[in-house]
């Protein structure tokens, strides 16, 4: 699913070296980007996504945290949906990721966020 996911934003050959540059991009290549590019483009695809779209790009950068190779990226993406509040794939990272850093930061970013409402994690 990760491969077909977006455009062919890397046929141009273009590395991005600003977050200003991806903040820039259209909404399909900013999708493109999150699941294309490499791992800091992947990261700064998420944050431009959550500060254009809120909540809403909750379940693509969701998506693209299962197709997230690298460790650090996996955690950057952890913050971003944790300002969502999505305890239930921060759970899932905490106990499952396979990376112990990815699993402390998922913990850490749980105890910062709180039990919702109704007291569950």
């Amino acid at each position: 699913m990760c491969a077909e996911i977006g455009s062919n934003i890397r046929a141009e050959n273009t590395m991005f070296e600003r977050f200003e540059q991806v903040m820039a991009l259209e909404p399909n290549a900013l999708e493109s980007l999150l699941f294309r590019g490499d791992a800091v483009e992947q990261v700064w695809a998420a944050w431009s996504l959550g500060l254009a779209r809120g909540d809403a790009a909750a379940p693509l950068i969701r998506d693209a945290l299962g197709c997230a190779d690298h460790p650090g990226t996996r955690r950057h993406l952890a913050v971003v949906l944790a300002g969502f509040g999505d305890r239930k794939v921060l759970n899932a990272l905490a106990r499952r990721d396979p990376d112990e850093a990815v699993r402390r930061t998922a913990s850490s970013l749980l105890e910062r966020i709180g039990p919702n409402d109704d007291g569950a994690w």
